[in-house]
């Protein structure tokens, strides 16, 4: 029962811890089950490879257009290479090579991809020129003002679309892309809580099974000509592909969409947060600026699209501010590309084209135009690219 003061502490004989064995093997324990889990999981994401990150099999959550396409150009003799490139996200991809070469007598070829971005162009434009050492006539580059949207500026491809990432083709002319870097960041992929539940979510949909990426025709995703061929139902509850629906003028987008937005204005509409972001990345407007210069330095022109909006969509968008706000920027920067670049020819802003001389009704959802509203532009950009 006696209190010890600090001078009787520090009176004690100065005699060694002694580590306790059993906290020496919980230690040990908790970290060779921490590693295990670790290595558990990696391996878990390696094999499943919903994102294509460790190579071209996996159980993907999303075909790789980017890879399927190039793969596609790669096969081709180069007297078949295409005279015109339609680059694009997915709203360019009914925009038709058949019309242009009709209108022109040019081959196309309609290298449009999902989630298609400024980076996406600079590389596609420099594998044909660089690695197939094939100078296309002219590229028609699809944009919107979410075309320039959000990207990390201090970590670039920490920002980049995985499905550009794991296209070695293209990736290798992104200025920021090297071997070690693209290492990096497909490591930290592996350790990611995002992609462990994409994993878990593939393989517990029956439809998905282990794959190599199949070739852009074979998949039956796109024809011969780049132009896509599945588009899902977002709307109507039909849980199918509704291509031909559209195509025939079965499908009523713009019911579907009026009923949507006069309950939920414009935040139940699918897309709306695509053109409602904080401020345009101004890496991105630079990656834009590199593909110009270099098409500039080559010789190749360029013709910019906005493509057609549904016009119920269209309607509520114009009332938003801040899409009004990016729009702004938006217009500002493409003033400036056709000031600052020799090769650019025009700007088509086919973006009302349905409230006008469209089909309102001609549209796969809010933003991707079928066939027979892009066969309305096509004669315009003719117009910029004849001879």
């Amino acid at each position: 029962g006696r209190v010890r003061t600090a001078e009787h502490l520090l009176n004690l004989p100065d005699t060694p811890l002694q580590p306790d064995p059993g906290a020496r093997r919980f230690v040990a324990a908790f970290c060779a089950v921490w590693l295990a889990a670790l290595a558990g999981g990696a391996c878990f994401c390696v094999y499943v490879n919903p994102w294509g990150n460790y190579g071209t099999t996996g159980y993907f959550n999303l075909y790789n257009d980017r890879h399927a396409k190039t793969q596609y150009l790669e096969s081709l003799p180069h007297e078949e290479l295409p005279d015109f490139v339609i680059l694009g996200a997915s709203g360019t991809m009914r925009y038709s090579p058949a019309l242009l070469d009709r209108l022109i007598g040019k081959k196309a070829f309609n290298f449009g991809v999902f989630w298609g971005m400024p980076e996406d162009f600079l590389c596609i434009t420099k594998y044909l020129a660089l690695d197939r050492r094939h100078k296309p006539d002219a590229l028609i580059i699809g944009v919107d003002t979410w075309t320039f949207r959000g990207m990390a500026n201090k970590d670039v491809l920490r920002g980049v679309e995985r499905r550009l990432l794991n296209t070695a083709k293209l990736i290798r002319h992104l200025p920021e892309a090297n071997g070690l870097a693209i290492g990096w960041i497909k490591l930290q992929d592996c350790f990611s809580a995002q992609q462990y539940e994409m994993a878990a979510d593939v393989l517990k949909d029956k439809r998905i099974r282990r794959m190599a990426i199949p070739g852009m025709v074979e998949s039956k995703c796109f024809d011969g000509s780049g132009m896509r061929l599945t588009y899902p139902d977002v709307y109507g509850n039909l849980n199918t592909n509704i291509f031909e629906l559209v195509e025939n003028g079965q499908y009523p987008i713009a019911e579907y969409l009026r009923a949507r937005t006069a309950t939920g204005g414009l935040a139940a509409v699918s897309a709306a947060g695509w053109y409602r972001f904080e401020k345009p990345s101004a890496r991105r407007v630079e990656y834009m600026r590199q593909l110009l210069r270099f098409c500039s330095e080559q010789g190749i022109r360029v013709v910019f699209v906005r493509n057609p909006l549904q016009p119920v969509f269209l309607q509520y968008l114009e009332r938003d501010d801040r899409h009004r706000q990016n729009e702004k920027v938006f217009q500002e920067h493409m003033d400036s590309f056709q000031r600052d670049y020799s090769c650019v020819r025009g700007f088509v802003d086919a973006a009302a084209l349905a409230q006008q001389e469209g089909d309102p009704e001609g549209f796969y959802d809010e933003v991707h135009p079928a066939t027979r509203n892009c066969d309305l532009v096509i004669p315009s950009l003719a117009r910029l690219l004849a001879p």
